[in-house]
């Protein structure tokens, strides 16, 4: 079988877009809906299910990282020894692939970290290239070569814009590939910002992450979406 491409997306890539569900909708129409795939709430917890794709052959290496993210996730340098969204990168085994593919937004931004990543890749023999905008739009890949697909939620690199589109944006994915997830989200109102958060219902554990917009709390699905429970096509 030929080589294959790991198509990976972070849904932060669409906190540009004017509609995020949308372009989601038409990143997909570019992915064949029997392409094995996994959901997940951060973004670092797709290394294990990559893991699992090679060893049972769903993709066949060298391949290419098809990296579409508002970051390029070689943030900090390769000597942490503890994996987070930001630096997983470094954890991505070298035998894996041989090309990193940065499909950067228009919210994206070059820095030292990045420049310190692409050095460490090409020490390693990795080709490395940054595109913009939406090559699904332009066939900048092509359908037959994804091998695997993942897409990451990290709700706390979402404006809120998408945070209030990221429940249909995740029920689009599970709907396109047949996935099943735990979504629930919580919602218990919009609070002023000096309301005391202790003085809130329910219980704190289940709240998610609170983040500030316009002076309300909003709060976003987190770990609502059990990433040890998501039943993919790998099995």
């Amino acid at each position: 079988m030929g080589r294959q491409d790991w198509l990976d997306v972070d849904m932060d890539f669409f906190n540009g877009s004017d509609d995020p569900v949308e372009e989601l909708a038409a990143l997909l129409d570019a992915v064949k809906p029997s392409t094995p795939a996994a959901i997940m709430v951060e973004h670092h917890r797709v290394v294990a299910h990559v893991r699992r794709a090679v060893r049972l052959g769903h993709l066949h290496t060298p391949f290419t990282v098809l990296h579409v993210d508002e970051h390029h996730d070689f943030y900090h340098g390769p000597h942490r020894k503890t994996m987070d969204c930001g630096n997983f990168g470094y954890f991505l085994k070298g035998k894996w692939y041989d090309r990193f593919t940065w499909v950067a937004s228009d919210e994206s931004y070059h820095d030292s970290d990045w420049d310190e990543a692409t050095t460490w890749l090409r020490k390693r023999r990795k080709k490395v290239d940054v595109v913009r905008h939406y090559p699904w739009r332009k066939r900048g890949w092509n359908p037959n070569r994804i091998g695997y697909a993942t897409f990451a939620v990290s709700p706390d690199y979402l404006n809120c814009v998408l945070l209030d589109c990221a429940e249909d944006m995740v029920k689009l994915v599970t709907k396109h590939f047949g996935l099943t997830t735990t979504v629930v989200i919580k919602e218990l109102g919009g609070g002023c910002a000096d309301e005391n958060p202790d003085d809130w219902g329910g219980d704190p554990k289940d709240w998610g992450t609170a983040r500030q917009c316009d002076g309300l709390r909003v709060f976003s699905p987190r770990d609502n979406i059990a990433t040890g429970r998501l039943r993919c096509r790998l099995g």
